[in-house]
């Protein structure tokens, strides 16, 4: 489901909601315990993104926007 469509909100309070998010926040936890006990595919992980992204560095809106840098 989209963020901020009236799916999402609909969905947000509802037990598949709550399901949804579980199965989510449990994937990422999972997914991070695995980079993190085994450094070897955290490093092939790197390798990939880097070819993948060109080594390209993400630039946020805010740093886009010209005299905001205080």
């Amino acid at each position: 489901v989209n963020p901020h469509t009236w799916q999402a909100t609909a969905s947000a309070g509802s037990g598949i909601g709550t399901t949804g998010m579980l199965f989510a926040a449990k994937t990422l936890a999972c997914s991070l315990y695995d980079l993190f006990s085994m450094p070897e595919v955290l490093d092939k992980a790197k390798v990939e993104f880097f070819e993948v992204t060109g080594g390209a560095r993400y630039v946020s809106m805010m740093e886009r926007i010209k005299g905001l840098d205080g």
